[in-house]
């Protein structure tokens, strides 16, 4: 019974480690895409052409 907790024990263990660094990833993808964002957005504000951003489907979700 106590092997069976142990083991348990170590498997929780190593799921938390692995989300821990799924979470660091996730946060370091998120602050490339807010700087990302920053650089589209002073592009866009400082253009003196009107943007526009069509996706696959011909649908305008981006103007300015």
């Amino acid at each position: 019974m106590q092997q069976d907790a142990n083991k348990i024990i170590a498997q929780l263990s190593d799921e938390l480690g692995q989300l821990r660094q799924r979470c660091t990833e996730l946060k370091a993808s998120l602050i490339t895409a807010k700087e990302e964002a920053e650089h589209l957005r002073g592009a866009f504000e400082t253009s003196l052409d009107a943007i526009m951003i069509i996706d696959q489907e011909g649908i305008i979700f981006f103007w300015e």
